[in-house]
């Protein structure tokens, strides 16, 4: 894997680090890329990175080890600012985690799941499930995809399923930290390439319905769990239809009653890549 793919990010675990790193962000920049790795991403989950690229420099923010102090140096202004754009892919988890974690309310965001669909929408396509991220980096990222990152991004998928506390552990494993830097950095080229084939209504359209993204989870009493367990129940009995099978549905009833197998299952469905 090239050098270049390597260390274009930087870890940041030092508090003193988190001020110098975030007040030429809060200086200078207009839009910025976040996103989110956690277990059970909510509120019934845990935060472990915060990543926030600008396309060219990548900040991967270790909450586990900086705890809340990493968001009073700066970050929380970000996050909450009506300046700073922030790009997300699917922001209901981050946005549902950040606000009952953390007492920080995410403004100003720009959704590339949102803009994508709306897109889709404009080409006459009729409204269709949540684009998953990898389909977005294959049809809005100029430069072809390396098979490294390819294969990087199918083989921490597997460790991720097996290892549900995988963002809990320390040493963070120097390939789940290109795998998170890679995905930032590129939602920028992402957002750029959708907002350009869109017509100015729809433009407008994108922010609008990226605040109703933002709002989805957390303001509601049950957050993102509610949608997950409906989901679980409904895709429970299509699969009992289509198998039939007892122990199959011992498997989903023990998921409609695990309240974070609902959490991963559904947010791999929906986000996996």
């Amino acid at each position: 894997m090239s050098s270049t793919i390597e260390d274009d990010f930087e870890l940041v675990t030092q508090p003193e680090r988190v001020p110098e790193v975030i007040a030429p962000l809060l200086a200078d920049c207009e839009v910025l890329a976040v996103d989110c790795e956690g277990v059970s991403l909510s509120r019934d989950g845990k935060l472990c990175l915060l990543q926030v690229s600008t396309g060219t420099k990548t900040f991967i923010f270790d909450v586990c080890a900086l705890g809340e102090q990493v968001f009073s140096c700066g970050l929380k202004e970000i996050l909450e600012s009506e300046r700073i754009i922030k790009v997300f892919h699917d922001c209901r988890y981050d946005s549902d985690a950040l606000w009952w974690l953390y007492g920080i309310r995410l403004r100003n965001v720009l959704d590339t799941q949102v803009a994508f669909r709306i897109l889709r929408e404009q080409q006459g396509y009729s409204k269709q499930l949540p684009v998953k991220f990898i389909t977005l980096l294959r049809r809005f990222v100029n430069e072809k995809i390396s098979p490294d990152i390819l294969e990087l991004k199918k083989s921490l998928k597997k460790r991720f399923s097996e290892d549900r506390n995988f963002w809990l552990r320390r040493p963070i494993p120097r390939e789940a930290l290109i795998y998170a830097a890679y995905d930032v950095k590129k939602l920028l080229e992402i957002a750029s390439n959708i907002l350009q084939s869109l017509s100015e209504r729809n433009k407008k359209r994108v922010f609008s319905e990226s605040e109703i993204y933002v709002k989805a989870y957390r303001e509601d009493d049950e957050g993102a769990l509610k949608a997950r367990i409906e989901f679980g129940q409904i895709l429970s009995s299509m699969q009992t239809k289509q198998h039939n099978s007892q122990q199959y549905n011992n498997i989903w009833d023990s998921f409609l009653f695990d309240k974070e197998a609902i959490l991963r299952v559904f947010h791999y469905l929906e986000n996996g890549d």
